[in-house]
């Protein structure tokens, strides 16, 4: 989803557990500069809500650190920095998330980078398991910085194509170009 910056996309990051079907385990991909306020976040919204219990690994000398509410899913904060390590190529299948959450979804639009193609991976093995993607800028020129989400978030109802070549036949009309593609 397309959601801009301070309309609670933070909020949203925690509580997909809760209101997912089913959840069990959720991963939640973050920038590693949004982490603090995260738990910041988190904290004061447990003060007031029946919020999932949540884990964030240790990060410059802080160690890990948890929040555990018995019977409630568990959310894996993940940094895109993380993410992004040689280790991390199988962080997601040790993890088994029923759910993965991507905040600044925009970090997962190259298909060709590592992570993206390790969250495509992990999607492409485990059919079931649901994405929750969100940013202000999901896509920076091109349908096909977004169909790929899109398809592993709806699924059929993807509004884009789920075929890849139809994409790219999709983007070389819609995509600014000194030569697009005639419409048809």
């Amino acid at each position: 989803g397309p959601i801009g910056v301070g309309h609670g996309k933070t909020g949203l990051d925690f509580m997909a557990a809760s209101v997912m079907p089913g959840c069990r385990v959720a991963a939640l991909l973050v920038p590693p500069g949004l982490v603090e306020q995260l738990v910041a976040e988190y904290l004061a919204w447990s003060e007031h809500f029946s919020v999932p219990s949540i884990v964030v690994p240790s990060a410059g000398g802080v160690p890990e650190r948890g929040w555990v509410r018995p019977g409630r899913p568990v959310v894996h904060v993940v940094s895109y920095a993380r993410f992004s390590r040689a280790e991390s190529t199988d962080l997601l299948e040790s993890l088994a998330p029923d759910l993965v959450v991507a905040d600044e979804a925009h970090a997962l639009r190259c298909r060709d980078s590592a992570r993206t193609r390790r969250a495509l991976r992990y999607f492409a093995a485990h059919p079931s398991a649901r994405l929750c993607a969100w940013s202000g800028t999901l896509t920076a020129r091109s349908v096909a910085d977004v169909a790929h989400l899109a398809a592993f978030a709806l699924g059929d109802g993807s509004p884009l194509p789920l075929d890849p070549a139809e994409v790219a036949a999709w983007a070389s009309v819609l995509a600014p170009s000194d030569w697009p593609a005639p419409a048809g």
